[in-house]
């Protein structure tokens, strides 16, 4: 019996498995390329990492006066309500003139703005005038600090 003569393979055939390999890998290296692009652009990334978010940085290096007033206007106080001075230290003060239902609101927002950020605070109830009255201090590292006063006078009061 006789060997059955199989054809010789082609060279030619291997060609196009090469450039289809080719192909793949351009497509693979293009799909990375852009998922990093857009992990740098803060866009959604699939396996790159996003750099932190620039909001968050600038929220914690914003002086402390400035970042009350956004949290403040954020949660509704008009400009009218809010006093800009300062105290017997020469140290910024906010005085703000709410109801006293808005100022828990804007006591909780006022908190986690402030704890974002690295500061501390320290707070004091008192009775003043018939009005409730909180004096905030606060504080984050060494020199920055400021005061808030909160005077929250009764309902009555407010209606005038």
């Amino acid at each position: 019996m006789r060997p059955v003569e199989r054809p010789a393979e082609d060279k030619g055939s291997r060609y196009p498995r090469r450039l289809y390999v080719a192909f793949a890998a351009m497509a693979i290296a293009a799909s990375l390329g852009l998922d990093y692009l857009a992990s740098r652009r803060g866009e959604r990334a699939y396996l790159f990492p996003s750099p932190p978010r620039r909001e968050a940085a600038l929220a914690a290096r914003a002086p402390l006066p400035d970042l009350a007033g956004r949290a403040l206007a954020d949660c509704g106080i008009a400009a009218r309500d809010i006093r800009r001075g300062q105290d017997e230290d020469g140290l910024p003060r906010l005085t703000v003139r709410l109801p006293k239902d808005i100022y828990l609101k804007v006591a909780a927002a006022l908190q986690s703005i402030f704890q974002e950020s690295g500061a501390s605070v320290q707070t004091e109830e008192g009775e003043r005038a018939g009005q409730t009255t909180y004096s905030w201090s606060v504080a984050r590292g060494e020199s920055e600090r400021l005061a808030l006063l909160f005077a929250c006078p009764p309902p009555a009061a407010l209606k005038k």
